[in-house]
């Protein structure tokens, strides 16, 4: 119980450090840091009672100042239902030339729609299972390593994405690996008023 109050300390003041870091300089950074946290507090108002960390993120990524072509990302998560352990979700690098990019490293591959929504947009603390059900490989950590190829045109409202994936995850490493996992995705948005109406096809 000690150990997991000392880490939610420690988050704690990494969060209200890169806070402070980021109201120094109004300059073009070349690097910048980022966190949240979700809580959850359960109750049956009389024998049990539980406060946990759904999850607390916090990333590093590349800034305006640091590249013209280059960028990269880093990120980490944190939850009590891992037993107070940080878990390495994000490292991936990126290269951009007019409207299109690489990336290449661990990442969440482009299929999902809703798998990009950011979970502080939940209304939910928990994702649909359906949702974790439908992109591949969603039960082995959602991301998986390999490279991406994407490219938006007509304004933003046409997105194109590549991508060829080792095919098992995160969560375990096979040196003699059988398979891989190539995903497709296509789709156009087209603006509604205060909505946005989006066809999409996956492969």
């Amino acid at each position: 119980m000690k150990t997991k109050w000392q880490n939610i300390a420690f988050l704690i003041i990494l969060l209200v450090a890169s806070s402070v870091q980021a109201q120094e300089t109004s300059a073009p950074k070349s690097l910048e840091w980022h966190a949240y946290t979700q809580l959850r507090f359960a109750t049956d108002f009389d024998s049990y009672n539980n406060f946990s960390v759904r999850r607390l993120k916090f990333w590093i990524n590349s800034g305006p100042g640091f590249s013209k072509h280059w960028s990269f990302k880093a990120q980490a998560i944190f939850m009590s239902i891992q037993n107070e352990k940080f878990f390495l979700q994000d490292v991936y690098g990126e290269y951009r030339w007019k409207n299109s990019s690489i990336r290449f490293g661990q990442f969440i591959p482009q299929y999902s729609l809703q798998r990009f929504q950011p979970d502080y947009l939940i209304p939910s603390s928990e994702r649909a299972r359906a949702v974790i059900l439908l992109i591949p490989d969603g039960t082995s950590g959602v991301r998986d390593i390999g490279v991406q190829y994407n490219l938006s045109a007509v304004n933003n409202h046409l997105q194109f994405n590549e991508g060829l994936f080792n095919g098992y995850g995160i969560k375990e490493y096979r040196f003699n690996n059988a398979g891989f996992l190539a995903t497709q995705n296509l789709s156009y948005s087209i603006p509604l008023k205060n909505n946005l109406l989006q066809l999409v096809s996956y492969q």
